[in-house]
């Protein structure tokens, strides 16, 4: 009797997980860290956006974007939201001048 009440109760709360929107675990396992990617236009809009900023796109398909003070603040805080959060599928950092254009190359830290 146990035995099957245990089974019903797990049966229903897997359906309650998917019914409301749970993100299933082999998507979250997928994770990509792009890096420096300044102008990731198939993933998010960043012509808005200047100087450092670091984005990612979450298991739903949505990007944030987030503006930073330098690079070495993108980029950890890109990499740290990719391995800390379940949702985050996707992240990276990029840098756009003063007239929106994105920057092509790592600059050298000197």
């Amino acid at each position: 009797m146990t035995n099957a009440f245990y089974r019903t109760a797990s049966y229903c709360c897997a359906i309650a997980l998917v019914s409301l929107g749970w993100v299933s675990p082999l998507l979250a396992q997928q994770k990509d860290y792009r890096g420096f990617f300044s102008d990731p236009i198939q993933l998010c809009n960043t012509r808005e956006g200047r100087g450092w900023f670091y984005w990612y796109v979450d298991a739903n398909g949505e990007c944030t974007i987030v503006r930073t003070a330098n690079r070495e603040e993108a980029e950890r805080r890109s990499q740290s939201i990719l391995a800390n959060s379940f949702h985050v599928v996707r992240a990276g950092y990029g840098f756009r001048d003063e007239g929106g254009e994105p920057l092509r190359l790592l600059p050298e830290v000197r």
